[in-house]
């Protein structure tokens, strides 16, 4: 009799367990709209000047940013001796490319450390769906 009562008791739970976690409603939850505009930054970064002599390194960090200022995506390259910022001929280049769901005013650039004296920065603008904004900087 323990044995039946046991194992009533068992199935019982496991039914009222099963019955209730279980619950669906066949909704899924909704997946984010694709990008609809998309935009595709360049950057180029070289210098004109000679740095040859320059040990200081250097670090150089590329970004997209939305009309709120809020990054959008940003990267950092490997730290260089200044005297390594190749001239233009040699220019660092890539793409990026950006997708949103609104027109916005996006901020592109490059902010740069050189270590143990100071930061700053090379900023411009540029509309979304703009089909290639072109970041070119010569580092001075």
């Amino acid at each position: 009799m323990k044995k039946y009562l046991s194992s009533l008791l068992f199935l019982l739970v496991s039914v009222i367990l099963i019955g209730t976690s279980c619950k669906k409603d066949g909704s899924y939850p909704s997946q984010p709209e694709p990008p609809s505009i998309i935009t595709k930054v360049r950057f180029i970064l070289y210098t004109a000047d000679d740095f040859s002599a320059d040990n200081n390194t250097i670090v150089f960090k590329p970004f997209i940013q939305n009309s709120k200022h809020e990054t959008i995506w940003d990267s950092a390259f490997a730290p260089m001796k200044i005297k390594d910022v190749p001239d233009k001929i040699h220019s660092i280049v890539f793409d990026k490319e950006v997708g949103l769901n609104s027109a916005d005013i996006l901020g592109v650039g490059f902010n740069y450390d050189e270590i143990n004296i100071g930061r700053s920065w090379k900023t411009d603008t540029c509309k979304t769906g703009q089909s290639l904004k072109v970041l070119e900087f010569s580092f001075h």
